[in-house]
């Protein structure tokens, strides 16, 4: 029997051992190329998530300064990244909407928000996101950046480096040291592309948004109807006192009623409708002034931002100016004019005026009689009452005409010479010759 050959053996084991090193060799070499590989792919990936975390943030920032004014604005920023993916945008949209309404001057009180938003609570900030920046909030949200760093890959032995143990960590070492852009290695690239393009850092946050009551056409005839409703309710309830009064009392008080029931609700419907455009609408203006004044309007605009003090002083003294001195606001186009323009040239194919002979009734008898009431029934606003001569007016103006009218509010607002045209002329005259309409006899 042979004894055993040590060095066969030796020969074979370090043989073996060769093969393995270059085994594992290959096979850290082939991970270490999928990884890049992969990371190629995965890099678009984590910039789409880069740039979407960058506009959240900014939504946040943009929302945060609206409201500045409100103690919870970072939480509720936050809550609204942590309650959605497209929350915080929606969040900004909707208090910037707000903001911008007359009054608000681009800001939004604790109330206002509490309007426009609803969470049943504002939960607590994970102690782990305390101190964090609304930009890193917003990459972990978002999965653009790892809640912590992978641990690092730790060295072999000599002895198992020496035979290739060690290989497959060393490329691993490798992918967790080469930056391969945006700050970041291959190893976190890939890590978070493993992850889920979005995760909540806050538990159980919810937030969801209340629309603003819109003032559109229904909603101004609501107003209006609610002004009057007002007042009779108001009335009603004093019935008893208003009869108890004398006569002299009873209308004087009875006036007082009304007003007071009419600026609590005008104040109710202005709360309700503040942001919603209701300092921006001319109907609702109107019938404020209407209702209760031009000096509460102007109280109102004040109280609520809507206009300043100097604003309103201005406003006031340009149309004083403009009424004191006669002038117009606006031009009427076509050569319209506001006077009726009386003319005693004939024109072909109009009815004759009153033979110049005949007696004019106004001139002779004013006071009320059948002769004026005959003549006024024919030819009231068609023919000089005088001279018998047709009133001649300027032809109707296209419907797309306005000239601009100045209150004494200061406020400006369109008029249709379209429609102030047929107020005018519409019964007694033709609207494309401008010449009194045929007179039956």
């Amino acid at each position: 029997m042979a004894g055993f050959n040590w060095r066969d053996f030796a020969t074979g084991a370090l043989e073996q051992a060769s093969v393995e090193m270059d085994t594992r060799k290959a096979e850290a070499k082939a991970y270490k190329q999928r990884q890049l590989d992969a990371a190629n792919r995965n890099a678009s990936l984590i910039q789409t998530r880069q740039a979407r975390a960058q506009q959240a943030a900014a939504y946040g920032k943009q929302a945060m300064q609206i409201m500045k004014n409100v103690p919870d604005a970072r939480n509720i920023v936050m809550t609204a990244m942590a309650s959605g993916m497209g929350s915080v945008k929606e969040l900004y949209e909707k208090l910037n909407r707000a903001a911008q309404m007359p009054g608000q001057n681009g800001m939004l009180s604790e109330y206002d928000v509490d309007a426009i938003i609803s969470m049943p609570t504002i939960p607590g900030v994970d102690e782990n996101s305390v101190g964090m920046s609304l930009q890193e909030f917003a990459e972990r949200t978002y999965g653009a950046k790892l809640d912590k760093p992978a641990a690092k890959t730790k060295e072999a032995g000599l002895v198992a480096s020496l035979f290739g143990f060690d290989d497959m960590n060393q490329a691993k070492r490798e992918l967790e040291a080469e930056d391969f852009g945006s700050g970041m290695t291959i190893a976190e690239i890939n890590a978070l592309a493993q992850r889920s393009e979005y995760q909540s850092l806050i538990p159980g946050a919810t937030m969801t948004f209340r629309d603003l009551d819109k003032f559109g056409f229904d909603e101004k005839r609501g107003f209006t109807a609610a002004i009057v409703d007002a007042q009779d309710s108001a009335l009603k309830a004093n019935e008893i006192t208003l009869k108890s009064l004398d006569p002299e009392d009873r209308i004087a008080y009875r006036q007082q009623v009304r007003r007071d029931a009419a600026e609590r609700e005008i104040r109710l419907q202005v709360e309700r409708y503040k942001n919603s455009g209701i300092f921006e609408d001319d109907y609702a203006l109107d019938q404020i002034e209407d209702t209760m004044g031009a000096e509460f309007l102007d109280k109102l605009l004040l109280e609520y931002g809507a206009t300043t003090q100097e604003k309103l002083d201005a406003a006031k003294r340009e149309a004083e100016a403009e009424l004191e001195g006669g002038t117009a606001t606006g031009t009427v186009e076509d050569g319209a004019e506001d006077e009726v323009e009386t003319v005693t040239l004939p024109v072909e194919g109009a009815v004759e005026p009153r033979p110049v002979d005949t007696v004019d009734p106004l001139e002779l008898n004013p006071a009320p009689s059948d002769a004026v009431d005959d003549w006024d029934s024919k030819y009231e606003g068609k023919y000089d009452p005088i001279t018998g001569a047709p009133i001649v007016v300027p032809k109707r103006p296209a419907k797309s005409e306005t000239r601009d009218e100045q209150k004494i509010t200061g406020r400006i607002r369109k008029v249709s010479l379209y429609n102030e045209w047929n107020k005018k002329y519409g019964k007694t005259h033709n609207p494309e010759t401008g010449l009194p309409l045929p007179v039956e006899e």
